[in-house]
């Protein structure tokens, strides 16, 4: 009858409570729909703050890089469309030209035959070997000259089997530009290699026609390096991928391209190829960042920044992948899921103590739920509680210290030899002594170590454990937790690793970097720097200024730039010499960021240093093979004398001083009598050793602002510019003959040589331009071979 009371009085007060439970419930549901509701807020929010950051920062970078490859591009291509221009004003190009002249037809002759007949031309030889010369010293792939028909008459692999010459290219777009007058540039795949290439033209204009033009190409496999150090692409006019990082993207058209416009022919001319697959840009779905797309079916999102080139007519793209992006993502979705699961257990938590408070009744089902919620607790925390009893020697484990251990409770125990059995063998006796010595000395202790499972797999946990005494401190239990640290164990360890590597990466960088104080004094500075100047890091950090590591023009430049730098807070680009502990020095390109604290206060500066020492000597080596050129250009080869062109030129500019100054001046042409027959008797190196003792008599004979020219076989022109009178002229005619009447020794032979010359008078001959002043004393000098030679004659009308 007492048990049916007991139930009956259970059920009376299960009614009873009922809808209070109700209530209590229908309370908590509520809190934990807000609860979601706020996490997934917080989340969310987390997120977009991470993400906008994220993105615009990669914007920044990607707007950057594309920048500096962009203007990479355009500093090698303003050197290589430089090429032809300089070579078409080239007097031996234009002369080979005018022997074809504006109105050349495309030659009738099969290619091979146009090849050898032209290869084996002797001048169009010599202006492909001048061709040839030209592409070693300017450091470029291929230079062809074309005549007005479009033919190529000479180029810089003549001799070589793929040779361009013979080859017409009337069709391509470059050549189509430079008869319309203007510079032309074009993206293709060779005629002759297969290579693509960019290729820019240059006209030939001569009295105002169009006589032919000069082409350089640059194979695209060379210039590579404009995308190798980004990840970046290059587009042709047309939309094609001509040049990419990512092998995948080349040859692909963007979307929208032109390309898929042009006729099937023209298509096989530039690119070999009818049809091109299109690259596919998606958009990343995420409304909030429309800049965001995805290339392709990969599935991190990226930024892609563009610059044009209107001159090369090609577009440059760079690119930024952003995999944080997902991981932004994934971390939001698990951070509500944590702030939900964590809420809702503090919300159960909190309910459950409540409902505890108003239904003492229940404690003991009450005292079964929370038991039940701290071990779902602990097993979401992955920690345990224990408890031991020191006087029976009961030890109690929680589940989770089960499942940590996974030991099956149904089949063993908990004791502290199971405990210590699992234990890692190295750490047996370190655990064994952290708790005796624990109990022994009153202290409470933690402790992390390992766990070994039979099996070989290794867990990390960590403990903490209190030992509690009676009043005459006789030990009488002990309780603590265990908790599943491997996870963050591991993190630490992968964190330190990436640590240790992003420092590697800073001392071993291709370049040098380095931090300074306020002062100037080294901080820090990484092992590559310190490798160039010769230094440990004791020597250098706390010790050494800067400026004690630079030649003292560099450090004028330091201490010229260092104020500037402290307010504006960057500099860029700027070089110095350093100084290396052995004394050699470097060049070296440094840009740096200043650092401020709260107040705007300079702190101390960080500098990334690039040695260039090597490029600034390709530079110099550049410089000079520009003055090779050059001498080439405006000096005769034998004599070392001024060519016709730059005898024109200083001819030109004497008329215009002359006229100016009401001043008068002569023009002398000269020719040797009887030079063919010493070339035929005693060969052209005793010839050419005859006219270059020539050349120095005749520059004995004249002042030191005169000019002695050479135009050619055995033909000199002297101007004489400001004379006083006609018969200064006279003199020096009578000098030159003097001093040629001499014998010259010549290659082991006593030659006798003399010379016919002719003289014109400006302004007495009536005329300031330069050719029609040549052409009279062109005809005075044969009046003087008609009058027996060795003697000179003034122009004349009747003449």
């Amino acid at each position: 009858m007492a048990d049916m009371k007991h139930v009956e009085a259970g059920k009376t007060f299960a009614a009873d409570h009922a809808p209070r439970m109700l209530a209590h419930l229908r309370i908590a549901g509520l809190l934990v729909v807000f609860w979601g509701v706020l996490a997934w807020l917080i989340a969310e929010r987390h997120f977009n703050a991470r993400a906008t950051f994220l993105v615009a920062h990669e914007t920044q970078r990607a707007e950057q890089q594309a920048d500096i490859v962009a203007h990479n591009i355009d500093r090698d291509l303003e050197y290589l469309r430089g090429i032809p221009s300089l070579l078409a004003s080239e007097n031996s190009v234009r002369k080979a030209l005018l022997r074809f002249g504006p109105d050349a037809p495309a030659s009738p002759l099969p290619d091979e035959q146009r090849k050898e007949r032209w290869t084996e031309d002797a001048a169009l030889d010599a202006l492909s070997q001048f061709l040839t010369l030209t592409v070693k010293n300017l450091g470029t792939d291929m230079i062809w000259v074309m005549n007005a028909a479009g033919d190529c008459v000479a180029s810089s692999n003549a001799r070589k089997p793929d040779s361009l010459v013979g080859t017409n290219f009337a069709d391509r777009a470059y050549f189509v530009q430079t008869r319309q007058g203007r510079p032309g540039r074009q993206y293709a795949v060779g005629k002759k290699t297969g290579i693509p290439g960019l290729f820019f033209s240059f006209p030939v204009i001569v009295d105002g026609r169009f006589i032919g033009a000069v082409a350089v190409k640059r194979d695209l496999a060379n210039l590579s390096f404009w995308v190798d150090q980004a990840d970046a692409f290059v587009a042709d006019e047309s939309g094609v991928i001509i040049l990419a990082r990512d092998q995948r993207l080349a040859m692909r058209a963007l979307p929208g391209a032109r390309v898929s416009a042009l006729p099937e022919a023209e298509m096989l001319a530039r690119y070999k190829r009818k049809a091109f697959t299109p690259l596919l840009l998606h958009s990343w779905g995420d409304p909030r960042y429309p800049s965001l797309q995805r290339l392709e079916n990969e599935r991190l999102p990226l930024l892609i920044a563009s610059r044009n080139d209107a001159y090369a007519a090609i577009d440059i793209f760079a690119l930024r992948r952003l995999p944080d992006i997902v991981v932004f993502e994934q971390e939001r979705r698990w951070l509500f899921l944590l702030l939900v699961v964590a809420g809702t257990m503090l919300i159960a938590t909190v309910s459950g103590g409540m409902f505890f408070l108003r239904t003492n009744l229940q404690a003991r089902r009450v005292l079964g739920e929370h038991k039940k919620r701290l071990d779902e607790a602990q097993r979401i925390a992955h920690v345990g509680s224990w408890e031991l009893d020191l006087l029976s020697g009961a030890l109690l484990w929680s589940d989770e210290i089960f499942r940590i251990f996974e030991i099956d409770p149904a089949r063993f125990g908990a004791s502290y030899e199971s405990f210590l059995h699992l234990v890692h063998p190295e750490e047996q006796d370190m655990v064994n002594r952290a708790y005796h010595a624990s109990v022994k000395n009153h202290q409470p202790y933690e402790i992390t170590h390992r766990l070994l499972f039979p099996d070989g797999r290794i867990k990390h946990v960590q403990e903490h454990c209190e030992t509690f005494y009676d009043a005459q401190g006789k030990p009488l239990r002990s309780a603590g937790t265990v908790q599943d640290v491997t996870e963050q164990v591991t993190a630490e360890a992968q964190a330190l690793e990436a640590a240790q590597e992003i420092e590697d990466l800073y001392e071993r960088a291709p370049c040098g970097y380095h931090s300074l104080n306020q002062d100037g004094l080294f901080i820090r500075i990484n092992h590559t720097e310190l490798q160039w100047l010769g230094y440990t890091h004791d020597e250098v950090v706390g010790k050494l200024h800067f400026t004690d590591l630079i030649t003292p023009a560099s450090r004028q430049t330091f201490l010229n730039n260092f104020p500037r730098f402290k307010e504006s807070g960057a500099v860029h680009d700027l070089e110095f010499e350093m100084v290396s502990k052995d004394g050699t020095t470097l060049t070296a390109l440094l840009n740096a960021t200043a650092i401020y604290d709260d107040a705007h206060r300079y702190v101390s500066s960080r500098s990334t240093v690039f040695d260039i020492t090597e490029r600034k000597g390709i530079e110099r080596a550049l410089r000079e093979s520009e003055e090779q050129i050059r001498q080439l250009a405006y000096y005769d080869t034998l004599t070392g004398l001024p060519n016709r062109r730059l005898l024109m030129d200083r001819l030109s500019h004497a008329l215009a001083q002359a006229g100016r100054h009401q001043l008068a001046l002569a023009v002398m042409f000269m020719d040797l009598d009887h030079f063919k027959q010493i070339n035929d008797t005693w060969g052209h190196d005793t010839g050419d050793e005859l006219l270059r003792v020539v050349a120095t008599r005749l520059a004995a004979c004249v002042r030191g602002g005169d000019t002695v020219s050479r135009q050619g076989g055995d033909e000199f022109v002297i101007v004489l510019s400001e004379i006083a009178h006609p018969q200064d002229a006279a003199l020096v005619a009578d000098n030159i003959l003097t001093a040629l009447s001499e014998p010259i020794a010549a290659h082991q032979q006593i030659l006798q040589i003399t010379t016919s010359i002719g003289i014109a008078i400006h302004p007495s001959n009536g005329t300031d331009d330069a050719t029609e002043l040549m052409k009279k004393a062109d005809m005075a000098m044969y009046a003087a071979k008609k009058a027996g030679r060795n003697s000179y004659r003034f122009f004349e009308t009747a003449l």
